[in-house]
């Protein structure tokens, strides 16, 4: 799938529950102060077609040191954590982009206070960072 050009920051989706991605220009350098929240941007007013939120562990694999990226989950070697709200009728749709475990969770927890949302962390205990709570976060 060729990326998308576009301003807007990395929008990615988990569709069905297989991978795939569609990059677009990202703003940020990844690095672990990485924090892009961009929930407004994306549902803008229909929370009504959520139900959850997903942390993923993932990377861009495209990493041709152009301003496209191409993100999928990775379980293995991780480059940053985005936080997905989940449709009702399937599918993710992404809505943040952080550089540490500890900074996607707050981010997600945010959203779940605030919408009353189920927070569903896929991210492997050993990509905790210091900051992330002793016991993980809530799970599928």
């Amino acid at each position: 799938m060729a990326a998308i050009n576009s301003t807007h920051r990395v929008h990615h989706h988990l569709l069905g529950g297989a991978p795939f991605a569609l990059g677009t220009t990202m703003t940020n350098t990844i690095t672990p102060d990485l924090d892009d929240r961009f929930f407004e941007g994306i549902v803008q007013g229909h929370t009504h077609l959520y139900d959850a939120i997903e942390i993923q562990p993932v990377s861009d694999l495209l990493q041709d040191g152009s301003d496209q990226r191409y993100v999928e989950p990775d379980y293995e070697n991780p480059t940053f954590f985005s936080v997905y709200v989940h449709l009702k009728g399937g599918g993710v749709e992404c809505v943040g982009d952080h550089g540490r475990h500890s900074r996607a969770l707050a981010y997600a927890m945010e959203l779940s206070t605030e919408h009353g949302w189920p927070i569903k962390d896929y991210v492997p205990r050993k990509f905790y960072d210091s900051e992330s709570p002793v016991e993980p976060a809530l799970q599928p």
